[in-house]
């Protein structure tokens, strides 16, 4: 085939220096097969002790042969400790930090001139964050309150924990918390007025900030285990969850507030694969979806939605290439429509560059369409082949990932053409035919990169946390500004937007506030109030809208809407509650809204989620949670607040591939999908499942074999051992190695349930199993790290265990205990991190593991997050950022014990400890 072709010769080749670090990383680029083939280069630097402290994409390594001026995209200054001290980066600006001998983050300063300081207290708590910047005096943003240590406090387990938060958007009290540490009731309180606030010292001062409502509480009810089992948001809603024995969704209802409304259901009937794939499932309204796999790599091909009479709804049939880019996507549901000597099929196609870039679309489209942030004219549904089309649309990129030029030939030919800064990944779109020069290039950001201008002449606002504070899409000279403006919690979560439009005659205020489940939107104008609630569960979602005052004439109150998403969870359709159709939208690649129909404009109205489940503000940008995106620009609008977790440009989505790819949050591409396809493409797999291992090396399979065999002896004996702690019929020795390893925080029926649940997981990675994949990995081609004995890929829905060959060069324990370990990380029950290895650097006996996991939960070892782990454990502390997270980690035992209990090598480690005790009892271990 013509693309595949031009992939022939193009590796990705990585050059190390003697330490073994890569320095150079060379991506052989072509778009098509004529084209020449282009080696575009990536550049690392290291210091002395291996820490990078410079580095260069294909773009700026090219500029730099022949301009001395040329920077780095980032240049690093590190401690003594590995911790970063300064940055420098051209698309964020640069950034300094000063943190304590403890680690803590005290202060830190910004190219905006931005300065902020922590407080902590004597138990290295934080307590207050104060914040100023360029035009902005010193203020404090947040405030933090402890519970003490007394009967109360512990009845709800909140003994030294977080209790009240007052942030940037109101106040948060955090009124219980679960054994595991998962907020159980909290209550939010909104600030009266929506500019910045400086929180005062006196609780009284703080109280009287905020509106005099009792605020809007929200509980949870969680099983042993973790799982929700229900749920009450702030307005009295309740959701019910019920699961499989596996752990796995299987039913969810909800009863909207008041006694006299009937339980809803969400969700029923869901079946899953073997692999934990989701194969069917029922909504409230009868409708059935259903997904088809590829049994030989689990990717979806097939997703339907018949009504319960049959009457099919979606169809949509995915084609890949070989490393799993979709190259087509046909909604077999639709009819295929003429109109002007054109047919118009319900199928898109793509193609793809060497690096996986989109390189072309083509698909069909509303004949209004224009390319802009306005969504289309609405179609009346059935749809009119009069108003549709066929179009095309064209992609190309810099060596640095920036789109240059979007070529897009339908009904309505236009193209949109930026300009890319010199030294740096900014970009602005032309205007008017004339592409920006370069100081209006340094003048559309500012020092951290934020842009400035969303439009000509609509102006962006930014706090000093580089988050979104305002949008003005009209500024008047004589008169008050069109605005939106938003507000966030101290996680960074949007919590509140308010619109303010100028009329002839008055001002019209609308508002909504966000809570967990709900949200309440006001309207000042129509005195409109509505409550939507929302759910997501299975792979759809829905939504019930509730009117308090002001409900349209054309539609009935508690109106259920049902939405059918796509792969990437985009709300194609969305049905009432009779499974009939309300709306109907189609997609561009890159987000933009291609053709929206519905049955009324009123009810077309009322939908607010879109592309990639995201919603969509009045402005035309969808916000993700941490950042905002310009469908019609293809980029973010700021640098990634995670920094170069997702590559040197950190404006790009998805890695120009949204059409395989979705990024939750606006922080990184889904890593684990992003990462299987690097390593087929770069072609180290070998054998899939243990019949093909056999056949590529009879070694390789009879090693995986025993190993698998080992663990489950070694899992069994560790159920019998935890048995004997939960019957009391220990005399205290498997009960000590369990604390040792695990601390308090999980009883030993808890530790039972979860060691019960690896030996099921075990029993499906038999012999014959086709989950398991050999692999050849090494530093060569893995980017010049140490290739690991084994690994799988958590985002993903197939739980393959990918084994490399380096393997035969280590025991059977050695073996046994990688895959122990590995089926951790795939549990439902309690799914696991690799937050530490905790190896003894002497030895690998059980004596020295044991006396290494309890200097681990001593405090005695210094913790890394790797940057795949990082949202994980920063959720678990349940504060707002990593540095926060490292500084409980350190002060708070009871913390790193329930670290300990998500860490994959506790579990596997104490199983080999169990396991040794129990099969030889006159064997001494550390106690």
């Amino acid at each position: 085939m013509l693309l595949q072709s031009a992939h022939h010769g193009t590796p990705i080749l990585a050059i190390s220096d003697p330490r073994g670090l890569a320095i150079r990383t060379i991506q052989y680029h072509r778009q098509l097969v004529a084209d020449p083939l282009e080696a575009r280069v990536t550049h690392q630097q290291f210091d002395t002790a291996g820490r990078p402290v410079a580095s260069r994409d294909p773009y700026l390594f090219a500029l730099a042969q022949n301009d001395a001026l040329v920077p780095a995209n980032l240049r690093q200054v590190f401690s003594l400790s590995a911790v970063s001290l300064s940055s420098d980066s051209v698309d964020s600006g640069w950034r300094v930090a000063l943190h304590s001998a403890a680690g803590q983050r005290v202060e830190a300063w910004d190219g905006r001139g931005s300065h902020s300081r922590t407080e902590f207290d004597e138990l290295l708590r934080p307590l207050a964050v104060h914040e100023r910047g360029e035009g902005v005096a010193e203020h404090v943003l947040e405030r933090f309150t402890y519970a003490g240590v007394d009967a109360d406090a512990a009845s709800h387990n909140l003994c030294g924990q977080l209790i009240r938060h007052d942030d940037p958007a109101g106040t948060l009290h955090l009124r219980e918390l679960g054994i595991a540490g998962a907020v159980l009731q909290q209550t939010r309180h909104f600030l009266r007025e929506t500019d910045p606030v400086s929180w005062p010292d006196s609780v009284a001062a703080r109280d009287a900030l905020l509106e005099p409502a009792e605020g809007a509480t929200t509980a949870q009810y969680n099983a042993a285990s973790g799982e929700r089992l229900r749920q009450i948001d702030a307005l009295g809603n309740r959701q019910r969850f019920a699961y499989t024995v596996a752990g796995e969704l299987k039913d969810a209802h909800l009863a909207l507030a008041g006694d006299a409304q009937k339980e809803l259901t969400l969700v029923c009937d869901l079946h899953y694969s073997a692999s934990g794939q989701i194969e069917s499932e029922t909504a409230g309204n009868g409708v059935v979806t259903r997904h088809r796999y590829d049994p030989a790599d689990g990717r979806l091909i097939g997703l339907s939605a018949h009504k319960a009479n049959g009457t099919p709804l979606q169809d949509l049939k995915y084609g890949y290439d070989a490393v799993g880019n979709v190259l087509s996507l046909e909604d077999a549901a639709q009819p295929i429509r003429y109109f002007n000597n054109q047919r118009i099929e319900p199928i898109k196609t793509y193609r793809y560059d060497t690096r996986d870039q989109l390189i072309e679309a083509m698909g069909w489209e509303a004949r209004t369409g224009h390319g802009g942030p306005a969504l289309p004219d609405l179609q009346p549904l059935p749809l009119d082949p009069n108003q549709l089309a066929r179009y095309i649309q064209t992609f190309h990129y810099d060596a640095g990932g920036n789109l240059l030029d979007l070529v897009h030939v339908g009904a309505q030919t236009h193209s949109r053409v930026l300009t890319r800064a010199r030294y740096s990944n900014r970009s602005l779109p032309e205007r008017n035919g004339r592409p920006p020069t370069e100081a209006e290039l340094v003048a559309g950001f500012d020092a951290n990169g934020n842009l400035r201008e969303l439009q000509a002449g609509q102006s962006l606002g930014w706090d000093l946390r580089n988050q979104l504070s305002s949008v003005r899409p009209v500024v008047r000279d004589n008169g008050n500004d069109d605005f939106e403006r938003y507000l966030y919690d101290g996680g960074g979560q949007r919590v509140r937007k308010l619109r303010s439009n100028q009329t002839n005659a008055r001002t019209l205020l609308s508002e909504v506030r966000y809570l967990p489940g709900v949200e309440i939107r006001s309207h000042g104008g129509t005195g409109e109030i509505l409550h939507v609630i929302n759910a997501s569960v299975g792979s759809n979602s829905m939504q019930v809208l509730h009117w308090v005052t002001q409900k349209p004439d054309d539609i009935a109150n508690d109106q259920v809407r049902y939405s059918l998403n796509d792969h990437l969870k985009s709300s194609a359709l969305e049905l009432d509650q009779n499974a009939d159709l309300i709306s109907q939208e189609w997609y561009y690649p890159f987000g933009g809204t291609a053709c929206f129909a519905a049955r009324s404009a009123i009810e077309a109205r009322y939908k607010t989620v879109r592309y990639s489940g995201k919603e969509r503000d009045a402005t035309g940008l969808y916000y993700y949670g941490f950042r905002y995106y310009a469908p019609w620009l293809q980029r973010w609008i700021n640098p990634d607040p995670a920094g170069y977790v997702d590559g040197p440009n950190l404006y790009q989505i998805t890695n120009n591939n949204p059409t395989t790819f979705v990024d939750d949050d606006g922080l990184i591409t889904k890593e684990g999908r992003a990462r299987r396809r690097q390593l087929e493409r770069n072609e180290p797999i070998k054998a899939r499942g243990m019949r093909a291992i056999a056949k590529y090396n009879p070694d390789l399979a009879s090693r995986i074999k025993s190993g698998l065999d080992d663990a489950k002896f070694r899992i069994s004996n560790a159920i019998e051992a935890v048995e004997k702690i939960v019957n009391n019929e220990d005399d205290g020795t498997y009960e000590g190695i369990v604390r040792d390893f695990m601390g308090s925080v999980a009883t030993s029926q808890e530790i039972l349930d979860v060691i019960k649940q690896l030996y099921a997981f075990s029993k499906q990675y038999g012999h014959n199993s086709q989950r398991i994949i050999a692999v050849d990995i090494n530093e060569t081609n893995n980017n010049g790290k140490k290739p690991p004995l084994a690994f799988i890929f958590q985002t993903s829905s197939i739980k393959n265990i990918y084994i490399n060959s380096t393997i035969l060069d280590n025991s059977q324990e050695d073996l046994s205990a990688t895959l122990i370990h590995e089926l951790t990380h795939i549990s439902d029950y309690m799914p696991t991190s690799d937050f530490y290895y905790i190896y003894d650097q002497n030895g690998t006996s059980t004596y020295n593991a044991q006396l290494a996991a309890v200097d681990w939960l001593d405090g005695k070892h210094e913790l890394k997050i790797d940057s795949s782990d990082e949202e994980n454990f920063i959720s678990a502390a349940e504060v707002k950022d990593l540095p926060s997270a490292l500084n409980k980690y350190k002060s708070d035992r009871s913390f790193r014990e329930l670290v300990s209990t998500g860490n994959a090598d506790s579990w596997s480690e104490m199983i080999a400890t169990l396991s040794n005790r129990i099969s030889t009892p006159n064997h001494h271990v550390f106690v």
